[in-house]
């Protein structure tokens, strides 16, 4: 882990993870899994409350796998959804309002709000506040040791979600990035099963350069969010990197051909 002059002024700070929030909900859900609490092929209809505004029968039967590869099959609209991020009633049940514009599980579309509706769903399934569920399972707790620090990820709900909520000291941000490098180990303990990180850096048949809320190197073509517009290159996200350069959600856009900086292996 690197360090710095400036660290005793600003490595306690505290910085928004941003959209790094879905790698975290991803590693929970992998957690989830371990437990045998969900399956990744579960429709979320097992979770879910019943009544108006959690969906009609096709809604609810997206399953996590696709709330994963972000194939929900939803409308979305990116700039949209992070403008009105902490003003939404309800996440989920805004993400459930939305319209069908691919059939599940065919088409790649980058999405907040789909990830948001997975991180009610595993708190249904863990029936657990999900910062206080990872804080169980280690993955966060407010100590220097810990593999990600945290203040917290919550919205007005009071649930942790996959919108820019979470937080975490400027000296602890390495934390989790160096979990899932280590197969899912910290401190000699498993948080995450090895085979759930295997999963995490698998391309998607719809993606080549995302797996399970995690940005992958291991396949193409690649298709990046849609800011402004999504596009699709026919090649690896990041050419001069090795195939397992797994990269967390600040690196959204894949590398163009004429990138003159080498990436930097981050996961």
């Amino acid at each position: 882990m690197a360090t710095g002059p400036l660290d005793t002024v600003g490595g306690s700070l505290h910085n928004n993870l941003w959209s790094v929030t879905k790698s975290v909900v991803s590693m929970l859900t992998g957690i989830a899994v371990d437990q045998g609490k969900l399956h990744l092929d579960d429709p979320i209809d097992r979770y879910l409350p019943h009544g108006r505004g959690w969906g009609d029968a096709a809604h609810r039967a997206i399953t996590v796998r696709q709330l994963l590869t972000q194939t929900s099959g939803l409308r979305q609209a990116i700039l949209s959804e992070a403008a009105t991020t902490g003003t939404d009633p309800h996440l989920a049940q805004e993400a459930l309002s939305q319209p069908f514009v691919h059939e599940p599980g065919t088409t790649f579309q980058y999405s907040q709000l789909g990830p948001a509706l997975l991180a009610y769903v595993v708190r249904r399934a863990v029936d657990q506040d999900l910062v206080a569920f990872a804080q169980q399972q280690h993955l966060f707790d407010r100590s220097v040791s810990s593999p990600a620090a945290t203040s917290g990820c919550a919205t007005g709900q009071g649930n942790a979600t996959a919108t820019p909520t979470c937080s975490t000291p400027t000296a602890n941000s390495p934390g989790s990035p160096l979990l899932m490098s280590n197969n899912g180990r910290w401190n000699g303990s498993q948080i995450v099963s090895a085979s759930y990180v295997a999963a995490v850096s698998e391309p998607t048949p719809t993606n080549g350069c995302y797996g399970l809320l995690f940005w992958t190197n291991r396949g193409k073509p690649c298709t990046g969010a849609d800011i402004p517009a999504a596009q699709t290159l026919q090649r690896h996200a990041v050419p001069s990197a090795p195939a397992d350069h797994l990269r967390d959600e600040r690196h959204r856009r894949p590398a163009r051909d004429h990138d003159p900086q080498p990436a930097h292996r981050r996961w």
